[in-house]
């Protein structure tokens, strides 16, 4: 099971300030559906020497270098803000296999086959297309199904396309 959350910030297109949004689908509630928790939140702290080598164009993400190319040529957006915690126990207190919070991926132990499509999750989280439907325990969730269908189609997608020095 997975959920999306997207933290919206007044930087955000949508213009709804420190409002946190849960994006919901349950495997286990009903059936058919992927689960992917999604956060959008302002950016964090990097430090000199990060910024420094991430200037040098070194892939500080987390990232498999592919999958990062990829997103970025598909979506125009750049992901060098983006932060993978792998083996991370977050997502277990979630009943989650694997989420993104803003620009921090959380990935479940094993779990790393779902890195293309929660990739994707921060792409939609950065055009501000995820949009509240209902509160579950005082987060604001959406069950787009839409959406978790093109996070798999493109998070696959980014996967097979070459890269530049190919």
């Amino acid at each position: 099971m997975t959920r999306e959350y997207e933290r919206r910030t007044s930087q955000s297109p949508q213009k709804e300030k420190d409002s946190w949004l849960l994006q919901r689908t349950a495997v286990r509630d009903r059936p058919g559906k992927n689960m992917t928790p999604q956060t959008h939140s302002p950016g964090g702290d990097r430090t000199a020497q990060r910024q420094s080598e991430e200037k040098k164009g070194k892939n500080l993400t987390g990232l498999p270098d592919r999958l990062k190319e990829g997103i970025e040529r598909m979506s125009g957006y750049d992901l060098s803000g983006v932060r993978v915690n792998y083996n991370s126990p977050k997502p277990a207190h979630l009943n989650a296999h694997a989420y993104t919070q803003g620009q921090a991926i959380e990935v479940g132990p094993g779990q790393e086959r779902n890195l293309p499509h929660e990739a994707w999750h921060v792409v939609q989280q950065m055009q501000g297309r995820v949009k509240e439907e209902f509160k579950v325990n005082g987060y604001g969730v959406n069950g787009d199904r839409g959406l978790e269908r093109e996070a798999d189609t493109m998070g696959k997608r980014a996967l097979q396309m070459r890269s530049r020095g190919q």
